[in-house]
């Protein structure tokens, strides 16, 4: 079965938005492996998230932990 010249920009299109989302799809997944791999960033309880966190006079929330790997983890976030 022949396809129109129609057939074929629909599929065109197609192609460029699966490529286009590929990084956003890798992004995704090295932020979960990253997630998974570091127990700083996955506390399994409530208290462990507030033994985690503090919160300065500006308002501002910052967390830092460090990693099995060593690895220093600082969250801040700016009211």
């Amino acid at each position: 079965m022949a396809r129109s010249a129609r057939d074929g920009a629909t599929t065109d299109r197609v192609n460029a938005l699966v490529q286009a989302s590929i990084p956003t799809v890798h992004n995704y997944k090295d932020a979960i492996a990253l997630r998974e791999n570091s127990p700083a960033l996955r506390p399994d309880t409530w208290d462990a998230v507030k033994a985690q966190m503090s919160t300065t006079t500006d308002g501002s929330v910052d967390s830092t932990s460090t990693t099995a790997e060593g690895l220093t983890v600082t969250v801040f976030r700016k009211s």
